[in-house]
């Protein structure tokens, strides 16, 4: 867990510290995350407490939370 919550601090660093006007593809990818990133936050834990209780298979809670929690 701490190694995953480096990585995306990481990213979403590297997202915000970027300004240049010539961006690939991925940096743009990674802007626009890290620029939702407190807003899927925000979002993400209610919906999988939710879904905690639903009685649901394992694969279609992951996808709907996935669903639900991006904008």
């Amino acid at each position: 867990m701490i190694l995953v919550t480096l990585i995306s601090t990481r990213i979403i660093d590297y997202g915000t510290l970027n300004t240049s006007d010539n961006l690939s593809v991925f940096d743009k990818i990674i802007k626009s995350l890290s620029s939702i990133s407190y807003e899927v936050y925000l979002v993400q834990y209610p919906v999988i407490f939710l879904f905690q209780y639903a009685g649901i298979n394992n694969n279609l809670k992951i996808l709907l939370t996935i669903y639900i929690s991006f904008p």
